[in-house]
C-alpha cells in the first residue's frame, strides 16, 4: 500500500494518451498534455505505409504476417507510450504509477513496460477512461486505491 509519494497517472488507449501528476497521495490531479505531446508526433511521423498496387487488380497487401496494420499501429503507439513513461518518471521522480486503459491496450503496454516501471505499478484499471473528464479519474483512482488496499 503506497501511503507517499508523486504518482503519475496515466491513461490510455490504442491511439492517444493523457498524462496526470497527483503531487501528493489523495491530492488533486493536474493534466500534462505536454508530457505526452513529443509521443503523438513521433508516432504520426512513423506510420508506415497504409498498402500498395501490386497489378491491375487494385490495392492488395500480400505480407505474410496475420497482424493488421491497425494493430501495428496500436502496438507500436503503445510501446512509444511505456518507452516515454520511463522517461517521464526517471526525469520528473515519480514514486508511483497508475495506469487505467481498455483491457487490450492495458495488456499490450504492460508488456511493454521495463521491469524498474513495472515495480512502480501501483494500480491498473482495464477501462477506456481516455475521454472522462479529470474529476471521474479522481474519483476512480481513489476507488482503485480503496479496493486494493
Amino acid at each position: 500500500m503506497m501511503i507517499d509519494g508523486r504518482t503519475l497517472v496515466a491513461v490510455v488507449d490504442g491511439r492517444r494518451a493523457r498524462l496526470f501528476q497527483e503531487a501528493r497521495y489523495g491530492g488533486p490531479l493536474s493534466e500534462h498534455p505536454e508530457w505526452i505531446a513529443e509521443v503523438k508526433a513521433e508516432h504520426a511521423r512513423h506510420k508506415g505505409p497504409t498498402g500498395g498496387v501490386h497489378d491491375s487488380h487494385g490495392f492488395a497487401s500480400h505480407g505474410t504476417t496475420t497482424q493488421g496494420a491497425h494493430d501495428k499501429s496500436e502496438q507500436g503507439y503503445l510501446a512509444a507510450v511505456a518507452s516515454h513513461l520511463d522517461a517521464v518518471m526517471a526525469r520528473d521522480a515519480f514514486d508511483h504509477l497508475v495506469i487505467m486503459a481498455p483491457p487490450r491496450a492495458l495488456g499490450l503496454l504492460r508488456a511493454a513496460l521495463s521491469p524498474g516501471l513495472q515495480r512502480k505499478l501501483a494500480c491498473t484499471e482495464p477501462h477506456d477512461r481516455v475521454d472522462a473528464p479529470i474529476a471521474e479519474i479522481e474519483v476512480r483512482l481513489r476507488e482503485l486505491r480503496r479496493d486494493k488496499a
